[in-house]
């Protein structure tokens, strides 16, 4: 007799633990997407409502995108913790590029900077729900391990001799 209810999916058992912990795996997920147009949101709104003194050209827009392309990849694999640069050359030359490909909006620096600033603090009052719904989750799959690991000692030592 298990003390969690089974339920029956397309001819494979599920738990119900196992479907709170996919819930809460897609809810650590949708946050984390959430954190990311937090953080850049406040620098996207400055840059959409001066895009026309920005963009004069087609090829003043076309390195606008690339650069921008570029900074929300960025920004998102510093979202996800994967951001690592390995040398200053390697910093140097993705900040000359930038540099070259962001150049219209460089003269607002200043403001995007502090825009910037802004979402990161916003990014970290949205971090604090993912880091409490991680913990939940590691401990919850924790006990359920640790549960199964004591019905399967139990089943072994007492039921069977």
């Amino acid at each position: 007799m298990k003390n969690t209810e089974e339920i029956v999916k397309s001819g494979e058992k599920t738990t119900k633990k196992e479907l709170s912990v996919r819930k809460k795996k897609r809810i650590i997920a949708f946050l984390y997407i959430l954190s990311f147009f937090v953080s850049i949101s406040p620098v996207c709104i400055y840059v959409l409502i001066n895009k026309d003194r920005y963009v004069t050209g087609i090829s003043e827009g076309v390195k606008l995108a690339a650069g921008s392309i570029i900074a929300l990849m960025l920004v998102g694999m510093k979202t996800l913790g994967k951001l690592k640069v390995s040398s200053r050359a390697a910093f140097f030359a993705l900040c000359g590029l930038l540099g070259y490909l962001l150049e219209p909006i460089i003269c607002d620096v200043c403001v995007l900077c502090m825009l910037a600033l802004l979402g990161e603090i916003a990014d970290f009052f949205v971090g604090i729900p993912i880091k409490r719904l991680k913990e939940s989750l590691s401990s919850d799959i924790s006990a359920e391990k640790t549960a199964a690991k004591i019905e399967e000692v139990i089943n072994r030592y007492y039921r069977g001799s």
